[in-house]
């Protein structure tokens, strides 16, 4: 059977011969104009992450229109701040970037030799970390927000983080039989696991995930445990469950001192974000903007199936 391949074309209705298309700025704003022509091939990357009979609604199209002029208000407000500071970037600098997010694969052989479309996306998250750090660098945290911030540290800290065994069985008179077995001696925790456990999958001690009891209603007791046999047999959905803590992990607590210069950096790079996202706020909007709302409403999609 011949395999159905979707394709989708955008048609752009503007006047003269339809075998010819003359570029119009379709958006313009702080300097930086798109055409109609690029708002095309952007739409057209949306439209592949849309199936073909999703396509045919009109409000799709419209919404994605409509989502697609807000990226590139945002994006005129970043190239043009870029422009107006004398900030460009190479190509070494766009390939280094796409070598530390890649790494060494075949996705970063492929990312460099990809259309201008990708290029242009990290050019603009470059132009993005140089505004965020320009906001950063321009914030001076005082002693009362770094404070509120080590307390918050401190919390995350000292969070008892514990490695569990279980042991899950149907009936109380079960879990009772097992409890004062394992208590007396007669028999391991780990070998009436492997025997009487519902829960599948036995592994050893050492592959068992952190928890922190708090996420959990029925582990919440044992927060203030240590390791070794939990006195009490809990009830769950699951039946009845036999508890054995195997580790604890509590952070070190650091002093206000020694965590003040990672504290520093923290808070600048948090409250540099907030300031960038509020600046972009302020100004990529649609009335500081120039828009040809009726050529972008002559852009419209046809789907078409071939097989």
């Amino acid at each position: 059977m011949a395999k159905k391949v979707l394709a989708f074309v955008l048609l752009l209705f503007s006047v003269g011969c339809s075998w010819f298309h003359r570029e119009h700025t379709v958006i313009a704003a702080h300097g930086i104009s798109f055409s109609d022509t690029y708002f095309s091939a952007r739409l057209i990357e949306k439209l592949k992450n849309v199936d073909g009979t999703t396509i045919k609604d009109p409000l799709v199209i419209r919404t994605l229109k409509t989502a697609l002029t807000e990226e590139l208000l945002v994006e005129a407000t970043l190239y043009g701040w870029a422009k107006k500071n004398n900030i460009s970037f190479s190509d070494k600098e766009i390939n280094d970037f796409l070598h530390q997010q890649l790494g060494d694969s075949a996705a970063l052989m492929e990312a460099q030799s990809a259309t201008n479309l990708v290029r242009d996306a990290v050019y603009i998250q470059l132009i993005q970390a140089r505004v965020a750090k320009t906001f950063s660098d321009g914030v001076v945290p005082t002693e009362e927000a770094l404070k509120t911030l080590y307390s918050q540290h401190q919390k995350v800290a000292t969070m008892p983080r514990m490695k569990l065994r279980q042991i899950v069985v149907a009936e109380e008179h079960e879990a009772d039989t097992l409890f004062a077995a394992i208590k007396s001696g007669k028999t391991s925790f780990e070998e009436a696991e492997k025997k009487f456990s519902l829960l599948q999958g036995f592994r050893p001690d050492d592959e068992l995930p952190l928890i922190n009891p708090r996420d959990s209603g029925l582990f919440a007791p044992l927060e203030k445990v240590g390791v070794g046999l939990y006195p009490r047999i809990l009830k769950s959905h699951l039946g009845y469950h036999l508890v054995k803590v195997v580790h604890v992990k509590k952070d070190a607590t650091q002093s206000f001192a020694a965590l003040r210069p990672s504290l520093e950096i923290e808070y600048k790079r948090q409250r540099g974000q907030e300031l960038y996202l509020q600046w972009l706020h302020d100004h990529a909007k649609k009335d500081t903007a120039v828009i040809d709302e009726p050529r972008l409403l002559s852009i419209t999609a046809e789907y078409q199936e071939t097989f």
